[in-house]
């Protein structure tokens, strides 16, 4: 498997942005999605990731994967430096801080 490059994944998440921003946070994906807005690592910029999530108990998860990359995904690197976060979630926008779940 090849390693997507951060170009490959801005002209693959921009039509989910898109769709999702024009639904009211739907996109008629089998599985729901939440947008992430993180703050660059590096460029300080902000950065927006559509992410499949789970609901669990009013919590909101995601799996910090890369497409099956051993590499951690460039949006995980941004929250773990600013845990500060956006989410847009259906037709809602919050403030959130973010945390990496630790063993039961």
């Amino acid at each position: 498997m090849t390693e997507r490059t951060v170009a490959d994944w801005v002209e693959m998440n921009d039509p989910v942005i898109e769709s999702f921003r024009a639904k009211g946070g739907q996109t008629g994906r089998k599985h729901p999605v939440i947008l992430l807005t993180t703050v660059g690592a590096r460029t300080g910029l902000p950065r927006v990731t559509p992410l499949n999530f789970l609901d669990h108990a009013g919590h909101i998860s995601v799996i910090a994967s890369s497409g099956g990359s051993a590499r951690d995904p460039a949006w995980y690197r941004n929250l773990v430096a600013n845990p500060e976060v956006t989410i847009e979630h259906a037709s809602e926008t919050f403030r959130a801080r973010a945390r990496t779940a630790e063993e039961p």
